[in-house]
C-alpha cells in the first residue's frame, strides 16, 4: 500500500501525515516494464484524465506543491511510477491518500507543468521490473547537511528509506510495501522517499531530481522513459552539462560554455589541438594563440604570441621600445621610439651601427683625427698624445710634452697655423706667431715639411692662409727692388 502526504489547505504547500489505517505490505505483484506510455489513466469518481497535462501536474501540486524544481520533478517520476502500476493491475487508480491525491482544490502552478514535461514518460525500474516510486512526508523539522528525518519528529518517517549510494541487495527497502525473505533483491520495491527530505536535498545541497531519487531509492535505480505520443523525446546529454549531444562540441565531456578556440566544430574541452596550430595542448608554449613556430625570445616557456613581455626585462611589450632585446632602461639616444638595444643606427647620423666611430653620438663626417676607431666627437684625447682634448694645447696633433715657449697657449708643435691653437689659444692672424683660433672637433691637422714655421699645417672646413701670406709678402719685395734698380 502506498502512503502518501496530501495537501495542507487549499494552497497545497507540501506534504502532510499518512493514514496509519492503510493496510501496509501488500503490494507483492511483479508489473513488467510498460512498452509504451500511458497518455490517459482513468480516476476513479473522476473520469479518464490526460496524464501528461492534467493528472501528473494536479497530483505533484496535492502531495508536494510547495517543493522547487527538482524535487517536484522526483516527485512526478514517483507519482508517474504509481499510477503505471494502477493501470497495470487494476486498470484505475483512487484519489485519495491510499493512491495518489489527484483532487485537493489547488490549481497547478506554472512550475508543476515545466516539472511533468520536462520528466514526461519517465518512471521508476530496476531488475526488468517496475519499482514502484513508495513517498511519504518524512520529518518536516529535517535539517542539512544529512537530510536524513527522525523518527521522533513525525509518525511517516519510520517507512523513508536512505539508500544513497547503494546497490542490488544492500538497498533497504520500505515496509511500506512487500519485502522478500532475507532481504532479497526485489524491483517492485526498492524504498521510500521522504518529500520533506527530496526539498532539504535541493534547497540546501544543490541535488537534482536524479541524484533525489537515488538517494532514497539506491544508486543502481533505473529512470525509464516510455515512448509515446504524449511524451516528446527526451534529448540526449551523455555528458549532462545541459547541452544535448546532436548540438553539443564535447558530447562526451562537460563544457557548457561550448567554446571552440579555433573553430573547428570540435570544444576546447576535448579538442586536443585547441588553437589548430599543430602543436598539441601539451607540448604548446601557447596553447590558444595558434605559433607553430613556438618562438619564446626570453625562454620563460611562454611562447611570445601569448607573452605580454616577449624579452622579460619588466616592461610590457605594448610600452616596450625593444619588445624581443632586454633593456629596462629603454635608452633612446635618437628619440626615434625604437630603444638602442635593438637601434641600427642609435644616434641617427646616417651610419649604421657597425660602421660607426661615434654610435651614440652623431656625426655624419666620421672624423677620427688619431684614426684609434673613435670619432672626434667621442674622444677625449683627438691626438692620441695622452692629454685630454680639454688641457691639451695642440689637441689635434700629438705633442705629449706640450711644449709652448712663447707661453700663448699654443703648443709649439701646432704654433703659428690658423685653426691650430691650443684650447687656450686666441685667434690670431695669419702667419702670427700669438697662436691660431682654437682647433675645434671637425678640423684636421698634419705635419708640414721643413722650412714651416712651427712645423705644423692645418687642412679641412678651415684652412690656415698663413703660407699664401708669406708668398705674397715676398713677392711685393721683389717687385720694388726692381721698381729701385
Amino acid at each position: 500500500m502506498l502512503a502518501l502526504g496530501g495537501a495542507v489547505g487549499a494552497t497545497a504547500c507540501g506534504p502532510s501525515g499518512f493514514d496509519e489505517h492503510e493496510a501496509l505490505g501488500q503490494l507483492r505483484e511483479a508489473v513488467a516494464l510498460p512498452s509504451k506510455a500511458h497518455c490517459n489513466i482513468v480516476v476513479e469518481g473522476k473520469g479518464t484524465k490526460s496524464m501528461e497535462e492534467d493528472y501528473l501536474p494536479r497530483v505533484i501540486t496535492c502531495e508536494n506543491g510547495g517543493a522547487s524544481l527538482q524535487a517536484l520533478k522526483a516527485q512526478a517520476i514517483a507519482a508517474r511510477s504509481v499510477a503505471y502500476y494502477a493501470i497495470a493491475t487494476k486498470g484505475s487508480i483512487c484519489d485519495s491518500q491510499g493512491c495518489q491525491v489527484y483532487t485537493c482544490g489547488a490549481a497547478p502552478q506554472a512550475k508543476h507543468y515545466q516539472a511533468v514535461k520536462e520528466t514526461a514518460g519517465m518512471y521508476l525500474s530496476h531488475s526488468s521490473m517496475l519499482t514502484y516510486g513508495f513517498y511519504v512526508a518524512g520529518d518536516s523539522k529535517v535539517t542539512a547537511p544529512s537530510c536524513k528525518g527522525n523518527t521522533a519528529n513525525a509518525s511517516t518517517e519510520k517507512y523513508v528509506t536512505y539508500n544513497e549510494g547503494k546497490t542490488g541487495a544492500g538497498v533497504k527497502m520500505t515496509t511500506l510495501g512487500y519485502i522478500p525473505p532475507n532481504q532479497s533483491i526485489y524491483g517492485q520495491n526498492r524504498g521510500c522517499m521522504g518529500q520533506w527530505s527530496s526539498r532539504c536535498l535541493e534547497n540546501s545541497k544543490g541535488y537534482d531530481y536524479k541524484q533525489i531519487l537515488q538517494f532514497f531509492y539506491g544508486a543502481d535505480i533505473k529512470i525509464t522513459t516510455a515512448p509515446g505520443p504524449c511524451v516528446t523525446p527526451v534529448p540526449v546529454d551523455t555528458d549532462g552539462d545541459g547541452i544535448e549531444d546532436g548540438k553539443d562540441n564535447c558530447p562526451t565531456v562537460k563544457n557548457a560554455n561550448q567554446k571552440d578556440t579555433d573553430g573547428d566544430g570540435k570544444g576546447d574541452a576535448c579538442d586536443p589541438d585547441m588553437d589548430g596550430d599543430g602543436v598539441p595542448n601539451a607540448q604548446d608554449n601557447c596553447p590558444l594563440i595558434k605559433n607553430a613556430g613556438q618562438l619564446d625570445t626570453d625562454g620563460d616557456g611562454m611562447g611570445d604570441a601569448c607573452d605580454d613581455d616577449d624579452d622579460n626585462d619588466g616592461v610590457p611589450d605594448a610600452q616596450d621600445n625593444c619588445p624581443k632585446i632586454k633593456n629596462p632602461d629603454q635608452l633612446d639616444n635618437n628619440s626615434d621610439g625604437i630603444g638602442n638595444a635593438c637601434e641600427a643606427d642609435t644616434d641617427g647620423d646616417g651610419v649604421p651601427d657597425s660602421e660607426d666611430v661615434c654610435p651614440d653620438d652623431a656625426d655624419p663626417e666620421q672624423l677620427d683625427n688619431d684614426s684609434d676607431g673613435v670619432g672626434d666627437v667621442c674622444d677625449d684625447d683627438d691626438d692620441n698624445d695622452g692629454v685630454p682634448d680639454d688641457e691639451d694645447n695642440c689637441p689635434l696633433v700629438a705633442n705629449h710634452s706640450q711644449l709652448d715657449s712663447d707661453g700663448d697657449g699654443v703648443g709649439d708643435a701646432c704654433q703659428g697655423q690658423t685653426g691650430s691653437g691650443g684650447w687656450g689659444g686666441a685667434g690670431g692672424e695669419s702667419g702670427s706667431g700669438s697662436g691660431g683660433a682654437a682647433a675645434g672637433k671637425g678640423q684636421q691637422t698634419q705635419l708640414m715639411g721643413s722650412g714651416s714655421e712651427g712645423g705644423c699645417s692645418t687642412t679641412g672646413s678651415r684652412r690656415g692662409s698663413g703660407g699664401v701670406s708669406l708668398l705674397l709678402g715676398l713677392a711685393l719685395v721683389l717687385l720694388s727692388r726692381r721698381r729701385r734698380s
